[in-house]
């Protein structure tokens, strides 16, 4: 029981992670690259 409640945060704070990223990622296509610089 241990193990899974170590492992469920884990994992939905890396999903949500990688779902940011991914938003960000296809946001900072559409803007120039100094502004992405700026927010990174």
């Amino acid at each position: 029981m241990q193990i899974a409640t170590t492992n469920i945060p884990l994992i939905l704070s890396n999903l949500f992670i990688t779902i940011a990223w991914s938003a960000h990622v296809k946001e900072v296509q559409t803007k120039p690259k100094y502004i992405a610089a700026l927010v990174s």
